[in-house]
């Protein structure tokens, strides 16, 4: 069975789903992405357009680029953890950085309620704040140029392709272990 990745997301992944399909497509992943610009996870729970996708397209895993619109309220933890809930296979790609000090306050806040559900739901978590590329946002401070954008796509496959295949979890341990010290080597 061919590898089917369904995307939800906000404005983000409006600009980052055609690049990263492009991309996937070359590791023969087909991708379907659902955008909500302005929105948070919120919007996605028990949503029939999710459902519908998840019945008709049938993803092997669910990609979540969410949390941008969300870090605003208490009980954010429960309500990802109901989204998870909801989709096959998900990964969750954290919130991105911004140079907008209230919006990054709100992404690492957001940010936090998603490692959280995350870590008790025993879902793979890709650090969006460490994937972002510094100095390539556009004049709002929390949207990416077209050149950030591509980037990020490129930064993104990697990861995503490691953490949806069914990984011995010792690999991931050594692959992790390696992260951790290429990002403490590259500083």
């Amino acid at each position: 069975m061919a590898a089917r990745w369904l995307l939800l997301g906000d404005s983000h992944l409006e600009a980052i789903a055609p690049r990263l399909s492009a991309l996937l497509r070359t590791q023969g992943i087909d991708t379907m992405a659902i955008v909500r610009r302005g929105h948070g996870a919120l919007s996605f729970i028990g949503d029939p357009e999710v459902a519908a996708a998840v019945q008709q397209f049938r993803p092997t895993a669910t990609i979540l680029f969410l949390g941008g619109n969300d870090g605003r309220s208490d009980g954010e933890v429960q309500r990802n953890r109901q989204l998870l809930s909801e989709v096959p296979n998900p990964v969750w790609v954290g919130p991105w950085f911004a140079e907008e000090p209230a919006v990054q306050a709100r992404h690492l806040r957001a940010d936090q309620a998603i490692r959280t559900a995350t870590v008790r739901a025993g879902v793979p978590y890709v650090d969006g704040q460490h994937l972002s590329p510094r100095g390539r946002l556009q004049s709002d401070g929390v949207h990416y140029t077209q050149g950030g954008y591509a980037e990020i796509a490129r930064g993104l496959v990697a990861p995503l392709v490691m953490l949806t295949k069914k990984t011995p979890w010792w690999a991931l341990a050594i692959g992790a272990g390696l992260g951790i010290g290429l990002v403490w080597w590259l500083g």
